[in-house]
């Protein structure tokens, strides 16, 4: 829609790299984060946005964190009979967008390297805060925290996020596949973070 494009632009293009059509039109985003399937797009993107997600269950409601609702490789924090009602996204502040880069697997369009981003600038364009979240690398969706510790207080140009986004794959338990060895999973972590950190700071900039 035009106003989630609008608030939330990093959801509106990771929205349109899902799978081929038929996931688009027939799948859910609280399916995708129920499943918890560890190279899905949402995971990442809701992550970086600090999303939540209602449960109700027999006893009643809870509110949990996306980070905190996803356990492992197809594993949730769901108790049995509990199902997963609502997705909570809060609206970015000011001077706050994100973005979001993807290496497809060609078959199956799942991540082979995923990086969702948000990044929150101060008025002298230094970094006050930034959500660097990964798919496809991990057993499960996982921050980038040595890129957000890098970054912030930090000035956003494309020198620091180059550094920063070198230590993206560090204290990942990478996934070596067909795809690709771990070594070269590191790699694509660091040039897809650059990618998205830098395209989420240049439309910070303009809100």
């Amino acid at each position: 829609s035009e106003l989630i494009r609008a608030k939330l632009p990093m959801a509106a293009e990771a929205a349109g790299q899902i799978g081929d059509a038929q996931v688009r039109n027939l799948g859910t985003i609280g399916g995708s984060l129920a499943h918890a399937d560890p190279s899905a797009d949402w995971p990442a993107v809701l992550v970086a946005l600090d999303a939540s997600v209602v449960v109700a269950g027999p006893r009643g409601e809870r509110t949990l964190k996306v980070e905190e609702l996803i356990l492992g490789p197809l594993s949730t924090a769901l108790e049995p009979g509990e199902l997963l009602t609502q997705v909570r996204v809060p609206l970015p502040p000011a001077r706050t967008a994100g973005a979001y880069e993807k290496l497809p697997n060609p078959a199956s369009r799942f991540a082979i390297v995923g990086v969702a981003a948000e990044v929150s600038l101060d008025s002298r364009n230094a970094v006050q805060w930034a959500r660097v979240a990964l798919t496809g690398l991990a057993p499960k969706v996982t921050r980038a925290a040595k890129v957000e510790q890098a970054l912030q207080g930090k000035a956003a140009d494309a020198s620091t996020v180059k550094t920063a986004s070198a230590r993206a794959a560090e204290g990942l338990e990478l996934r070596p596949d067909l795809t690709g060895s771990a070594a070269y999973k590191a790699q694509l972590a660091a040039v897809y973070t650059e990618r998205a950190v830098l395209r989420a700071v240049s439309r910070a900039r303009e809100r």
